[in-house]
């Protein structure tokens, strides 16, 4: 495995930790049971800078399972909820900042992720609980969006002055015939060297 790919590894559990850190905050935070403010997704949010589409889904899958390990509700019906939203926010924010790029803001793509998460979950709820669930959709929904603005400012902040994203956002955003270049030369570089430290008299690389 060369450096990049472990620093691909690296960035996807440092924001996994991340949103599961947020999540623990949003649980203790006193609200109706059925309210969500959201804030975990501001690891996604940086996450669009950073990782590629399939890793973004890894993110995803990740803080879906480990939320439910957390807080107990992994083999219950509220993990398709869970699923179900964090999905639609996915596809919404990913969709939204490839399709708009550089013409809409992470406060934007955070109001797509809102609202659709909060469709998918409410029409999951429906499904699953009946359609008593749809009275509370508009309060959810108008809550969404409000948290979702707020979020989004505080991922453009994040994102703004964050050495971590800048230093992994420049392997991010290399063309996909660079990165793998890069890559290969990475590998052959680092190949290189050991085959010459395993030479007689060769030299380590504090000797170099």
């Amino acid at each position: 495995m060369t450096r990049k790919a472990t620093e691909r590894l690296d960035a996807i559990a440092v924001l996994a930790a991340l949103s599961l850190f947020l999540a623990a905050i949003e649980y203790m935070i006193p609200k109706p049971h059925f309210f969500r403010l959201g804030v975990a997704n501001l690891a996604f949010l940086a996450g669009l800078m950073v990782l590629r589409p399939r890793e973004l889904f890894i993110l995803a899958a990740v803080k879906v399972v480990s939320q439910g390990l957390l807080f107990g509700t992994l083999f219950s019906p509220v993990i398709a909820l869970s699923a179900a939203g964090s999905l639609a926010a996915a596809l919404a924010m990913l969709g939204a900042h490839r399709l708009f790029g550089n013409k809409i803001t992470l406060v934007g793509v955070s109001v797509c992720g809102a609202f659709a998460s909060n469709a998918a979950q409410i029409a999951a709820a429906g499904f699953l609980l009946g359609g008593g669930v749809w009275f509370i959709a508009p309060p959810l929904l108008i809550a969404g969006t409000v948290t979702s603005v707020i979020l989004g400012l505080m991922a453009e902040r994040f994102v703004a002055v964050s050495v971590w994203v800048k230093r992994h956002r420049l392997v991010s955003d290399e063309p996909a015939e660079l990165r793998g270049k890069n890559d290969k030369e990475a590998g052959n570089k680092e190949k290189n060297i050991d085959e010459e430290a395993r030479k007689p008299g060769g030299k380590t690389g504090r000797e170099r």
